[in-house]
């Protein structure tokens, strides 16, 4: 795993948000995340305290599994229906089993809003 990768995303309101994060080592090989957890934290800007959202794998939201070396973040449509911001920054975390953290993804997170009601 090398350095923190870009990658904007867009959240359509009132929509199911699944997004899978594949991860690999330095010999592109699934990263072994036996044991790991992850969390996903998006805010307005990025010194603000309030949160857009926050996911982690323990709350259910996000899905690590350790041998596909892959995250599954899901929000679902009530969830997403709730949301009102128009922008923001987040990061993707992995927690490995000995505690070392790895920002693998960041970047702009979009709120793509609802039409149909």
């Amino acid at each position: 795993m090398s350095g923190t990768v870009r990658h904007d995303i867009k959240i359509q309101q009132g929509a199911t948000f699944i997004w899978v994060v594949n991860l690999e080592d330095e010999n592109e090989q699934a990263l072994d995340l036996t044991g790991a957890t992850a969390r996903m934290t998006g805010r307005k800007r990025l010194t603000d305290t309030a949160t857009l959202f926050a996911l982690t794998s323990g709350a259910g939201n996000m899905v690590v599994d350790a041998t596909a070396g892959s995250v599954t973040t899901t929000i679902t449509a009530a969830v997403t229906a709730a949301y009102t911001f128009d922008y923001g920054v987040y990061d993707l975390e992995v927690i490995e089993a000995d505690g070392t953290v790895l920002r693998v993804v960041e970047g702009v997170v979009q709120l793509s809003k609802e039409v149909t009601r």
